[in-house]
């Protein structure tokens, strides 16, 4: 074997020693931050956990009209909504208009825990006046009702500040898997965030954005930047649904 021979066999060894020794090196390196990372998110997870359910709590009822019956229902509700308002808190009660169904009914409403939803509930079956008047004369009215309960999004509140205007509108927006710690902006002017809710009993990992508008052209011009900004960005978690909605003359937010 000549010495060059010797050299290279030799230089060739020492390189598979020390890539081989490196490789371990950065193995071990990559599997501590593994184990940082995954100890880190488990402490997260932990601490998420350990959060108390959030008051108040919301339900967001829908109630499909029948067509023919829709007028009537609106008139009824103006009548009795006293008798539902004196057990529990209204929040908002919309005419959903474009984006679902059109002779839709839209409430959200406001309970300290599921506890006291429960005792709401209970005390409106013993109020006669809901039982033998009203009732009778919606439920024939109704096509389907759903609901869901929701909570605010962590470090959120419900945003009322804004001067109850006439020709003002509504839209609830449907985001599902979304980031619930990415800062939602308003960035059209006579637009407002009224409020942010994750449903809790219902749809899962879904976030509701109640949105508030001057007039209903302000809503087409954010409802439009809204999807351009989804379609550039390549983003998911703002796809859902959007509804456009009228409040009723008797809802608190209008």
């Amino acid at each position: 074997m000549t010495m060059l021979s010797a050299y290279t066999r030799f230089s060739s060894a020492l390189f598979k020693f020390s890539f081989n020794k490196n490789a371990l090196r950065s193995l071990s390196r990559f599997s501590s931050t593994e184990s940082i990372e995954v100890e880190a998110e488990s402490k997260s997870k932990d601490e998420r956990s350990n959060l108390a359910a959030p008051i108040p709590v919301y339900e967001l009822r829908i109630y499909q009209i029948f067509p023919k019956d829709f007028r009537k229902v609106v008139e009824l509700f103006q009548k009795h909504i006293t008798v539902r308002t004196k057990h529990s808190k209204l929040v908002g009660f919309w005419n959903g208009e474009i984006g679902g169904t059109i002779t839709q009914l839209i409430h959200i409403w406001e309970y300290d825990s599921l506890s006291h939803r429960r005792k709401v509930r209970n005390s409106m079956m013993e109020d006669k006046t809901w039982t033998t008047v009203f009732l009778p004369q919606l439920l024939p009215c109704m096509d389907t009702w759903t609901n869901c309960i929701m909570g605010l999004v962590p470090n959120t509140k419900l945003n009322l500040d804004f001067p109850q205007e006439a020709g003002a509108v509504y839209m609830l927006e449907t985001v599902k898997n979304a980031n619930i710690t990415k800062k939602v902006i308003s960035p059209v002017k006579g637009e407002h965030l009224v409020g942010r809710f994750i449903g809790m009993l219902g749809p899962l990992c879904t976030e509701y954005r109640l949105w508030r508008y001057q007039t209903i052209d302000i809503m087409l011009h954010a409802a439009w930047n809204k999807q351009l900004d989804m379609h550039y960005s390549h983003s998911h978690d703002t796809a859902g649904s959007a509804v456009l909605l009228y409040p009723l003359g008797f809802s608190p937010l209008h």
